[in-house]
């Protein structure tokens, strides 16, 4: 077959569809996988994207040709299909793109001890074997189980909050025209809220604003949805479900990195200490949370395979990262969960007696940037020019990181392409677009 390895990235597989990730690429990648690890079960699900469906079914195929049974979770949001995977003790491969433009597809593997495959774990073993496939397989087919995860996975994140306790609230929630609907249509139900159901329909054009409800063309409907119907706040989930974002009663944006302090501050008063893991371009904010109450604050490189790595290393009891991702740590596994996120945060409302935007009113001080992408000639000769900085605290854990007492910025390279990532926090906007000219001034001609 042709050289698929450019679809191969650090922490899944994603491309083009159909171009570059297909169904004959899902077949080659079952059979690959199959070959490595010879799974007795593999756990298979998909979002709502183009072609998902078709690709699921080519994997399935593929699966039981290798004598693998496979558990079919249909379509479902990726936070479920890892909770399917920890209960079944199974590896998976989940078709989905996760928040990427809606032309893209691929794959996210799990291993069955709980852990992510990703490069230097196995994926790149993936693609080399993809390459030079075995003989075909002369054993009995595997068998196929349909299986629903949705009611025991929305048991699980009801278990966490006493619903019967919780204040009504009129709620504006976005599905974003992905998998998250698939969870609501069971989860909601539960709560006794006042909801309403925004870009419920999956549709993979994702046609109400796009799959990913960070990028700033899908607040306006958002906000307005909330003036509308008068709503205490909104949560809007990415295409895949994993990833909550939330809106104050005003329509207001707020930052993933705040709601991640507030429901470490809810964590921490309850366990009293433990390990907190961030990802190194989250807010100071979540950090003075930590530590005001008594917790460790572990800082990462930016990825979910690190987060999770860091959190099993430090046993930590909570993780997040400024894109939206919160992982939580049950029993052995850290995973992240949306929907979770989700009941923690109405429950810290139902509890505090507050307005949704009064959550957050410590968080006037802290002002972080809009990601920036920064167009260089050369990656490395920017970044060499930025290690000669000489003010602030420097570090090298991911990029180049600087940290003064009024400001911080990270820079760190793209993977794919000629540009620099970009994120500044400082005590006033003014102090983070002084930093951010700056910062170009420096680094554009590189």
């Amino acid at each position: 077959m042709a050289d698929s390895s450019r679809v191969f990235g650090m922490y899944d597989i994603r491309g083009v569809y159909p171009e570059e990730v297909n169904e004959e690429f899902a077949y080659n990648l079952a059979k690959a996988f199959s070959q490595r690890y010879k799974p007795k079960t593999i756990i298979v699900a998909c979002d709502v994207r183009n072609g998902s469906q078709s690709i699921k079914d080519k994997l399935i195929k593929s699966l039981i040709e290798e004598s693998v049974d496979v558990i079919d979770l249909g379509i479902i949001t990726t936070d479920c299909f890892l909770f399917a995977c920890s209960q079944e003790k199974s590896f998976g491969i989940m078709v989905t793109a996760s928040h990427n433009p809606k032309q893209f597809n691929g794959f996210k593997l799990e291993h069955m001890n709980g852990e992510p495959i990703y490069h230097g774990n196995g994926l790149e073993k993936i693609a080399k074997k993809m390459q030079k496939l075995g003989l075909v397989n002369q054993g009995k087919p595997g068998k196929v189980i349909q299986k629903d995860y949705r009611k025991s996975f929305s048991d699980f994140v009801l278990s966490n909050t006493a619903v019967e306790n919780l204040k009504k609230y009129k709620i504006v929630v976005d599905s974003s025209n992905g998998t998250a609907a698939t969870i609501g249509d069971i989860l909601l139900d539960f709560l006794n809220q006042d909801i309403f159901k925004l870009n419920w329909e999956k549709d993979s054009n994702f046609s109400g604003h796009g799959p990913n409800p960070l990028d700033k063309v899908a607040w306006a409907s958002i906000a307005a949805e909330i003036k509308n119907n008068k709503a205490d706040f909104a949560v809007a989930f990415d295409s895949d479900g994993d990833r909550s974002i939330f809106f104050d009663e005003n329509g207001k944006f707020i930052h993933p990195s705040f709601v991640a302090g507030v429901i470490a501050t809810e964590i921490l008063k309850s366990k009293k200490k433990g390990c907190v893991v961030a990802d190194l371009t989250c807010s100071r904010f979540f950090k003075d949370c930590v530590e005001k109450n008594n917790g460790k604050y572990i800082t990462s490189k930016v990825g979910r395979v690190f987060i999770r790595e860091s959190m099993k290393k430090h046993t930590a009891i909570f993780g997040a990262e400024s894109s939206g991702h919160c992982y939580y740590k049950k029993g052995n596994q850290y995973v992240d969960n949306s929907w979770l996120t989700f009941i923690l945060m109405l429950q810290i409302l139902s509890e505090s007696g507050k307005k949704f935007s009064e959550l957050f009113k410590e968080t006037e001080h802290y002002y972080i940037s809009d990601p920036l992408k920064l167009i260089v000639k050369s990656k490395q000769k920017a970044l060499e020019t930025l290690k000669a900085y000489d003010k602030g605290k420097m570090s090298l854990l991911d990029g180049v990181t600087v940290r003064d007492k009024e400001w911080w910025f990270n820079v760190r390279p793209s993977n794919t392409e000629d540009l620099l990532r970009i994120t500044i926090e400082a005590d006033t906007k003014e102090i983070a677009e002084q930093k951010k000219d700056e910062l170009i001034a420096l680094l554009k001609d590189k």
